[in-house]
């Protein structure tokens, strides 16, 4: 090191720039001719320590800081879908370098959505202060002026499927789907589409493909930035305990999907939800068609694979197979279901405890019909529960 304070590199970047130079070819000035010669020197000296230590500096400077303003306090902050702890209302984040998009939201609150770029060693300021969402009817409505409309269909050679599932993750909305009509399995296909500021589907794109076929019956979900296909029925209505996960890319397109643990034992028709940083499997129908009556859940890894699966020792009141399933405010909610002979309305919630299993199931408020195959999830605080089938007619 240098005895005068001026011959030294003042950061790491300076110095990291002096070494790649160094690195490409003959160097070029950079400061203080002193930092040149004293880095031919070095080189002279040990040309393997030098190349280290320019590998070192140059992983550490592959960052840069977002320096992100937010209000009001205990606000929930992603970046690229995964969540960031905020220490104060103006905190300081290191993040890699490249595109990104940020996501700050409250209950109550209209979410604030952001792309923003990081280059290396840079510096990018974003403030993220949430207005008031509009208030929603008492009943739980979703609007007396809002109306369902029908946007961009998935192209028919793609998505004539039934028993497909569908999540969402970051301004996208994913389509897994089991079978085509005519009865040959599709090798569990998997769309995009993109959707906009107004909610309508701009466009549908083909991602990658998981590598287990299914039938029907499978639970999928997104979470901490993955999405996990999870159990469902192969040919000749066989529950299966396959278990695939994806990670979802910054542009939304899908990685490379990979097995992880396999469920205790194979269920299929069952509802996906996830809680904190765990996966939970409830419901459903097992071997012989027979109803599942407890839960399974698993623990996800930082990796995004899963630990192995448990099987909770909660019995629930009611069998739920091709019913529905939301997590909320730590518990979970089994929703209505049945293979229609008959049907139950049956809506029942278990608390999740601090290690992951749940305490006992009890019976809440009924669904107005006994349905099965219906969509339900969680807004805010209100359950939605749509479509279906109720005593063997479809319905909206």
């Amino acid at each position: 090191m240098a005895k005068r304070p001026g011959d030294r590199f003042q950061t790491a970047e300076e110095m990291a720039e002096a070494l790649q130079r160094y690195l490409d070819g003959p160097p070029q000035p950079a400061g203080p001719p002193r930092r040149i010669r004293r880095l031919a020197r070095l080189a002279g000296a040990g040309a393997a320590a030098i190349l280290l230590l320019a590998v070192i500096i140059h992983l550490k400077t592959e960052k840069g800081t977002l320096v992100l303003e937010v209000g009001p306090p205990d606000v929930k902050v992603t970046i690229d879908g995964n969540q960031v702890h905020i220490k104060s209302p103006r905190d300081e984040i290191s993040v890699r370098i490249g595109d990104h998009k940020l996501e700050v939201s409250k209950d109550g609150l209209e979410t604030r959505t952001e792309s923003f770029t990081i280059r290396r060693g840079g510096r990018t300021e974003i403030v993220a202060r949430l207005e008031p969402a509009p208030p929603r009817p008492a009943d739980g409505s979703t609007s007396q002026d809002l109306n369902w409309q029908q946007t961009l269909a998935c192209p028919r050679d793609w998505c004539s499927q039934w028993d497909g599932s569908v999540t969402s993750w970051n301004g996208s909305i994913y389509f897994i789907g089991s079978k085509p009509y005519g009865g040959t399995p599709h090798e569990g296909l998997s769309w995009r589409g993109d959707v906009a500021a107004d909610g309508q589907v701009v466009a549908w794109s083909r991602v990658s493909t998981s590598p287990v076929a299914r039938f029907d019956g499978q639970g999928v979900v997104a979470a901490n930035g993955y999405i996990y296909n999870v159990g469902g029925e192969s040919r000749g209505y066989v529950p299966t305990s396959s278990v695939e996960y994806a990670p979802i890319n910054v542009d939304g397109t899908l990685g490379e999907w990979r097995t992880t643990s396999a469920l205790a034992r194979p269920v299929a028709g069952a509802a996906l939800s996830a809680w904190g940083n765990r996966l939970y499997f409830f419901g459903g129908w097992g071997s012989g068609r027979r109803f599942s009556l407890t839960a399974q859940y698993a623990e996800i890894l930082t990796d995004g694979s899963l630990g192995p699966w448990i099987d909770d020792d909660s019995i629930m009141n009611a069998g739920h197979p091709h019913g529905g399933g939301v997590a909320h405010d730590g518990y979970l909610y089994a929703i209505a279901g049945g293979l229609g002979s008959p049907d139950t309305a049956i809506v029942e919630r278990a608390a999740i405890l601090p290690d992951g299993s749940l305490g006992q199931w009890t019976v809440d408020t009924p669904l107005p019909v006994a349905c099965h195959a219906f969509g339900a999830d969680i807004v805010g605080d209100t359950i939605f529960v749509v479509a279906g089938d109720v005593g063997g007619v479809v319905t909206s």
